[in-house]
């Protein structure tokens, strides 16, 4: 939920304002203090643009529970929890050529490679 709330530029305040609700129980919900009810994941989807099957992607459990995250999950919120990360998603995102896409990926991938390598000893490295 925070992954796409920040992929759409909006606030936590701005969020819990469209789903009826305060934006600390909206912190709640995007920690996994609390979980969501059918009728407010509901909202929270169309707020976000997005099919509520969104939020359940990846999950093996026959009850898929909101509040648990898939390694796939944790890695993109990772991501877009740096604001260079936000803005490399939303670019990328916006880019309709799946050739161009491809190569920019090709492009991400070989410069980490090349990261980890020079850097393999060092502990402190990313």
């Amino acid at each position: 939920m925070r992954m796409r709330r920040l992929l759409n530029g909006l606030t936590q305040k701005e969020l819990a304002a469209m789903i009826g609700t305060s934006f600390q129980q909206l912190q709640k919900y995007e920690k996994g203090v609390s979980r969501i009810g059918p009728a407010r994941l509901q909202l929270v989807a169309q707020a976000l643009d997005v099919p509520i099957s969104f939020f359940f992607e990846g999950s093996d459990d026959a009850t898929p529970s909101v509040v648990g995250e898939t390694p796939a999950a944790a890695f993109v919120h990772k991501m877009v929890a740096m604001s260079d990360g936000q803005q490399l998603a939303r670019a990328f995102i916006s880019i309709t050529d799946s050739k161009v896409r491809r190569q920019i990926t090709d492009l991400v991938e070989s410069m980490a490679q090349l990261h980890r390598a020079a850097h393999a000893g060092d502990a402190s490295a990313p």
